[in-house]
């Protein structure tokens, strides 16, 4: 199981992925009342693996649901944006 210790290495280890997820997450916030963590993890794929050409970018899925807890903590004005569990 990840924790939150985990995923503070992993941003430590990452630290240009979680400002693409903000950024990436505000532009879906343009068109949508809600939207879909996996989908911004899914782009920063795309936009790691095919714009960079750096296919050895891996990204887990456990992942997600840090990532949009940290988001919507961090920028209160899109809280409920991504739906979690407690």
């Amino acid at each position: 199981m990840v924790t939150e210790k985990d995923f503070e290495q992993h941003l430590a280890d990452n630290p240009r992925i979680y400002p693409m997820f903000v950024d990436f997450a505000v532009e879906a916030s343009m068109k949508n009342k809600h939207y879909s963590a996996q989908a911004v993890i899914e782009r920063i794929r795309w936009e790691t693996n095919v714009h960079e050409n750096n296919s050895k970018f891996k990204f887990s899925h456990n992942w997600r649901s840090f990532y949009a807890k940290k988001f919507m903590k961090e920028h209160p004005q899109y809280d409920g944006f991504f739906r979690t569990r407690s």
